[in-house]
């Protein structure tokens, strides 16, 4: 595409990064050139989303980058960024903005490029309850109680995991 384009009206659109010149004629008189210089749009902010997310421990949840650029455009640039999580213990996130749940608490996911660090977002980690079941009957089944709710059905032998996950600081009996 050309560099730079110039209506009717003489309003000058870039298209493309570059350096053109641009004359005006009217009635056989030709004005000055003059030098059009589009430059690429630069990056002035990071959103990333989702702002607040709850995982259960050893689980993952995406999150997305969003760019805010000079030109008004935005740009999805998650696996631009660098990501970062303010307590590595409690989540990990991957160059990509996938963050793995490694320990029941709270933490700060961040992006940053180019100088720019986006807004804070909130993930917390809770942990679950599970185990394996071991010498189950064929045939038989054991129902099992988290906490007085949240029934869990066991038909066979092996590992189980409570859907309900057990909120961070609680009392459970």
């Amino acid at each position: 595409p050309s560099t730079a384009s110039v209506s009717t009206a003489g309003v000058v659109t870039g298209n493309a990064v570059g350096s053109t010149t641009v004359t005006a004629s009217l009635n056989g008189i030709d004005s000055p050139a003059v030098t059009i210089t589009v430059t690429a749009a630069t990056l002035t902010g990071i959103s990333i989303t989702p702002a607040t997310v709850s995982i259960i421990n050893g689980t993952t949840t995406p999150f997305t980058a969003t760019g805010s650029y000079s030109d008004g455009t935005p740009g999805n640039i998650s696996g631009s960024v660098a990501w970062a999580s303010t307590i590595g213990s409690v989540a990990g996130v991957d160059t990509s903005g996938i963050a793995t749940g490694l320990s029941a608490g709270s933490t700060i996911i961040t992006a940053a490029l180019d100088g720019r660090i986006s807004n804070l977002a909130v993930l917390t980690v809770t942990a679950s309850i599970g185990g394996t079941l071991v010498g189950l009957q064929a045939g038989n089944s054991i129902t099992l109680r988290n906490n007085n709710t949240n029934d869990l059905t066991l038909s066979t032998d092996g590992a189980f995991t409570f859907t309900t996950p057990l909120n961070i600081n609680a009392t459970y009996s």
